[in-house]
């Protein structure tokens, strides 16, 4: 346990050339269980900031900068995140993001603010309860999660009874550990990190758009890392030994960097003597042609009888291709926040 104290990290960014746009995932520890009293008002804080025409989809999809970004309320694992999905900037993205999550910090939500986020909360709990089958898989859902029976009646009547002083509280407590945040082995230890994907060519801006120090963003020296590094960081949870790990096209070669001159100059050395072995094997080779083309003509009529069933094949394949677009985990699919929810839109 020391050592991974000690080798604590919790910024990165990998850039990629099969991407021209970012997404970044900022996340922080909170309360977990259903059943702990922040969880309400953690869900309607969830609810505000993701909503269609909330804050952040005013300011961020409004203006350009991203596509979606919304707040996620994880409470089986304890954490909240701030996620920006499909970002052409993604520095002038968060930084908006940070600008609102810190104004309410600052300041109580209007009491109009906080009907809507609770009006969007009661329409995700009946949304998850529409017909006969979802009430029943509701039940199972709870049952499942050792949740009493009548979990949402009492959601519903909590979520009622929410004032704008317990948003700000919890804004202050949960939402400004994601305004403050630092790249240092304190929130480390804490469990807040940061993880940016985007193009290969923009890791070095937004690296150096990360160091600068000003009054929205100031969060510190974030490791770029290849994809190579990043495996290596998910496996050990240390950057130093993942940073000192060559890139992928030298791990091939043994993760030694004088290896391809090596393996070059070998190469040239060894050119002729293996074109004169491949002659000589070509030789007997073509000898050999004559006598298995004969034996595979009379292989060859066994095979074409089984053809027929080959050709049953392609169906099964199309129903496994359906099956796996329905099993598919989707960026937009539903997060933990309610103990039961509906992964796809009803056919």
């Amino acid at each position: 346990m020391i050592y991974f104290k000690d080798k604590a990290y919790n910024g990165v960014v990998c850039g990629i050339k099969s991407t021209d746009v970012s997404y970044l995932k900022l996340t922080i520890k909170a309360p977990s269980g259903y059943d702990n009293k922040y969880y309400c008002c953690l869900l309607v804080l969830r609810e505000f900031f993701s909503m269609t025409e909330g804050p952040l989809y005013n300011s961020i999809r409004g203006g350009g900068f991203a596509y979606e970004c919304a707040l996620e309320y994880n409470c089986i694992l304890g954490e909240v995140s701030l996620r920006i999905y499909r970002s052409s900037d993604i520095i002038s993205a968060l930084r908006e993001a940070i600008k609102i999550l810190k104004y309410y910090c600052n300041n109580e939500m209007k009491e109009n603010e906080l009907s809507i986020a609770k009006s969007s909360a009661y329409y995700s709990i009946f949304n998850n309860q529409e017909t006969v089958s979802d009430r029943a898989s509701q039940t199972i859902f709870l049952s499942l999660k050792n949740l009493n029976l009548n979990f949402y009646q009492e959601l519903l009547s909590n979520v009622e009874k929410i004032t704008t002083k317990d948003m700000l509280y919890v804004c202050q407590t949960y939402l400004s550990k994601i305004v403050n945040f630092k790249i240092d082995k304190k929130n480390a230890l804490m469990g807040s990190t940061l993880s940016i994907i985007c193009c290969s060519e923009k890791t070095e801006e937004i690296v150096n758009a990360l160091k600068q120090k000003n009054d929205i963003i100031n969060f510190g020296d974030i490791c770029n890392v290849d994809v190579t590094q990043l495996y290596q960081f998910f496996k050990t949870y240390d950057i130093i030994s993942a940073l000192k790990l060559s890139s992928y096209k030298d791990n091939l070669y043994g993760n030694h960097p004088n290896m391809l001159n090596d393996d070059n100059i070998l190469e040239e050395d060894n050119v002729l003597e293996e074109d004169n072995i491949l002659e000589e094997d070509n030789t007997s080779d073509e000898d050999n042609t004559l006598d298995d083309d004969n034996t595979s003509d009379d292989d060859n009529t066994s095979d074409d009888d089984n053809t027929s069933g080959d050709d049953n094949t392609s169906d099964d394949d199309n129903t496994s291709d359906e099956c796996f677009d329905i099993s598919c985990c989707s960026v937009h699919s539903e997060d933990d926040s309610y103990p039961g929810s509906s992964d796809h839109e009803k056919l």
